[in-house]
């Protein structure tokens, strides 16, 4: 083997060309491989860095749709106090929050935890020590390592400072070690706090452990005793709620909604919001980039058997004098590893370049991802596995094929080494149409997730998206709750939108408590005199409280009625606008006009008049139809988050530096979380069909190069192949338009053969993914015709230029090139 090796590398460092063409497109082909794996290995398949992992399962509850893993704090009480199949029970909440160790404040992601969170993980702090059941009211937090470095300059007398959160001052206890973030995948958790002192340091939420009914923001996390089964765990821990569910759920509207089931998920791999998200883009992307391996697998097996043509001789001198053919195999199968090793060691560092820039796209949606991508066992294995299997792959049929030979004529004195290669010459056409299939089997999809995502991005929202800014304030500092944390609220939103309204370039502002296509959500019950429920969610409605001039500035068309006036205040009648789905819902066929609404379940609740209809706009997806949307002027039902939205006269990124500054003068303890277009917020909630058509496109892109690479490489090498009979055409009166068409008429057939076999396959692949698309089939008829002609326009190039040289090849010249 030590002799097979250094052969091989000498062979290899003799045509150093061709050792760099080849490396480079095993190189892209397990490189992108490598990137995708490392993304999925992050998302899907890392475990969490806490101790036996496998032990932990998530409390949750469902109906017919998606588990919920929302709970309160009784429920966790109750699990933690009478259960008998776990080791340990905690909760957490994650929350974001305004955290300041210097001069400035700035966000930050954190969590309010039970005392026993780190206990039960088996979370060792580097520095400091873990929470106890004593530090469960004290004004203490535990910081992440990368916090730790960013904030503290690694400062090893960390523990015991002091920093500033929502106002509050925290004494840091602990650090925790860098390989722990957390819970949740992609969301590092930057500052935990016990779970006691929510109140003082979020009081506008109230206190979470006193609140029996709703506030669902806790997840309760259990790790099982050694032996305990996940059903005998979830049979008990049914049990043990089902009072709760029948005593507040069941009250509350005589349905069990939600909680028809309690589930025990697996909590090995942390919380599963971005595996949901992402699981089934990766898978795709897996496939995707799986073909073009297959492609660039093909292209150096070509590239091989035109090499192994070229030393006919020397194998048939070393099989003369005694080399037997396995012998002959093992070395080419040597030589071929080792560029597919060489080429999987590049790769390796074109996936960790590659999977940081897909994770930096990810992280252009609603919420920034951060993901551990440093290659651990599973991504080394993983890329020397498809190291070593694509070295055989396409190393194995040339090596084959390259020893069979007929020792005398290959011998000869001035015999060419193109002599017999007819049987070569054959499967080099077959590899060349096996690569256009591929191509244009991922060309196909490309050209799918391409015109869906154009699509989506053509439905009309039901709003004017230009010259729109949308401003986020973070008022988790203001230190007050209750009353006077409204009432601070109220003076600050008031004076934001005039202050908006009075700069140059601005043409209107206005607020509202769900920000268009932000992903926030708000439902109330609503009861409607005359109309009859047929299930819970008919008396469902998406609750958005906003003000003045809203429709206006959002370009939100008004159907009837009048929208919202100054007038409309605490001291008013209180009053309503429905969208048009809501309006046709509950008065069919009846004007909605001057209609009495409750806001409750019954006749009991809050009533309020309608006085206008306006056009349905998109909540949250632009794929949903407009869900019921209920509007109440911000004067009447005032909220505590609430969204700026700016109408500019002209671009709206010019005018965010003077908004921060007008907002910064009103209240510097309510600053500006974000500022961003409209455009901006469609864009991030898109991100999943803007990464797979991203990258389907750049992949199917490169195939298509190599495949054309291929397919030049197959023309020119037949074209060598028959020099001589070119010449002897030629010589006989044939035009060089005849040779061209000669040779042309050759790479058509190859093209339509393999484009015949691709478009099959695509049409069969591609329903995979139809739940991925909107607004076409998985054989749409455009995006088979722009996938076949573009392939086909490239196909043709390719072959054209050696068709070129081969109708200029002098005859005389040709005839003694034998």
């Amino acid at each position: 083997m030590y002799n097979d090796l250094r052969f091989a590398l000498r062979q290899l460092c003799k045509n150093p060309g061709f050792t760099a063409v080849v490396i480079l497109s095993l190189a892209l082909g397990i490189g992108a491989n490598t990137t995708i794996f490392s993304l999925i290995d992050a998302v899907l398949l890392k475990l969490l860095p806490v101790k036996d992992p496998k032990e932990l399962v998530v409390f949750a509850h469902r109906d017919t749709g998606l588990p919920s893993t929302g709970s309160n704090y009784p429920l966790y009480k109750t699990l933690h106090d009478r259960n008998q199949s776990f080791s340990g029970c905690f909760a957490f909440w994650p929350l974001n929050f305004r955290a300041r160790t210097g001069a400035e404040a700035e966000p930050a992601r954190g969590q309010y935890v039970t005392p026993n969170y780190f206990s039960v993980l088996g979370v060792q702090p580097i520095f400091g020590r873990v929470f106890s059941e004593s530090d469960d009211a004290e004004p203490v937090a535990i910081i992440s390592h990368g916090w730790w470095q960013r904030k503290f300059a690694s400062s090893r007398d960390v523990v015991g400072k002091t920093m500033v959160v929502n106002g509050t001052p925290l004494t840091i206890i602990g650090v925790t070690p860098p390989e722990f973030f957390g819970l949740q995948v992609g969301n590092s958790i930057e500052i935990s706090m016990p779970l006691g002192i929510q109140r003082r340091v979020s009081p506008e939420f109230g206190d979470r452990r006193e609140m029996r009914e709703g506030t669902w923001g806790l997840c309760i996390v259990g790790r099982l005793k050694p032996g305990v089964e996940v059903e005998r765990a979830r049979s008990e821990a049914e049990v043990l709620v089902r009072p709760w569910v029948e005593d507040v759920v069941l009250r509350e509207g005589g349905k069990m909604g939600s909680w028809a089931r309690i589930e025990l998920l697996p909590g090995s791999t942390g919380l599963d919001a971005l595996r949901r998200k992402f699981s089934k883009p990766l898978q795709v992307l897996m496939v995707i980039v799986g073909m073009v391996l297959l492609i660039a697998c093909a292209n150096v097996a070509h590239l091989l058997t035109a090499r192994s043509v070229a030393r006919q001789k020397e194998i048939a001198v070393r099989q003369a004098i005694g080399a037997g053919r396995a012998r002959l195999i093992r070395q080419f199968l040597t030589e071929s590893i080792l560029l597919a090793l060489a080429g999987g060691c590049a790769g390796l560092w074109l996936a960790w370049w590659g999977a940081n820039l897909l994770v930096r796209f990810i992280s252009t949606g609603p919420i920034p991802i951060q993901l551990e991508l440093a290659p651990d066992w599973r991504v080394l294995s993983f890329t020397a596995c498809v190291s070593v299997l694509t070295g055989i792959l396409f190393g194995l049929a040339p090596a084959v094929r390259g020893t069979v030979l007929d020792l005398t004529p290959t011998l000869k004195e001035g015999a060419s080494p193109l002599a017999g290669a007819s049987t070569r010459w054959h499967w080099g056409k077959m590899l060349v149409s096996v690569q256009v299939a591929l191509s244009l089997t991922l060309l196909v999809g490309a050209s799918l997730f391409v015109m869906s995502l154009r699509k989506i991005q053509s439905v009309d929202g039901g709003f004017r998206v230009e010259n729109l800014l949308l401003v986020n304030f973070d008022t988790s500092g203001t230190g007050s709750s209750g009353p006077e944390r409204r009432k601070q609220l109220e003076a600050f939103y008031r004076e934001a939108v005039k202050r908006g309204n009075s700069l140059p370039g601005v043409r209107m502002a206005s607020l509202s408590s769900l920000g268009p296509m932000s992903g926030d959500d708000s439902t109330r019950p609503l009861f409607v005199p005359g109309f009859e429920a047929r299930t819970r969610d008919d008396q469902s409605v998406h609750l958005n409280s906003i003000g003045t001039r809203f429709f206006e500035t959002m370009g939100i068309s008004l159907l009837r009625g009048r929208e919202f006036t100054p007038g409309d205040d605490a001291n008013s009648p209180k009053v309503a606008i429905l969208n048009d789905t809501a309006a046709r819902f509950y008065f069919p066929g009846v004007d909605p006009l001057r209609q009495i609404v409750h806001m409750s379940r019954d006749s009991q609740g809050l009533p309020m008049q309608v006085v206008g209809v306006v056009r349905d706009s998109k909540r949250q997806d632009l794929r949903q139809p407009a869900p019921r949307m209920l509007y109440v002027p911000f004067l009447q039902y005032n909220q505590d988050y609430m969204t700026l939205e700016v109408r500019t006269a002209s671009d709206p990124t010019a005018v965010a530096s003077r908004l921060r500054q007008a907002f910064r003068e009103i209240n510097r303890d309510i600053p500006v979380r974000e500022i961003k277009t409209m455009q901006t917020q469609i864009d991030q909630g898109l991100v999943q069909e803007r990464l797979v058509a991203t990258l389907s496109s750049f992949f199917g892109l490169l195939a298509l190069l190599l495949s054309a690479i291929g397919l030049y490489g197959t023309i020119s090498y037949a074209v060598t192949r028959r020099t001589s009979e070119i010449g002897i055409r030629m010589a006989l009166g044939a035009r060089k338009g005849d040779v061209l068409w000669l040779v042309l008429r050759e790479a058509t057939v190859l093209v339509l053969c393999g484009a015949g076999v691709g478009l099959i396959a695509a049409t069969a692949m591609n329903r995979l993914i139809a739940s991925m698309l909107f607004g076409l089939t998985s054989s749409d008829p455009m995006a088979l015709f722009i996938a076949t002609s573009v392939l086909l326009a490239v196909a043709l190039l390719a072959a054209w230029v050696p068709a070129r040289r081969a109708s200029s090849v002098d005859p005389m010249v040709a005839l003694r090139c034998e």
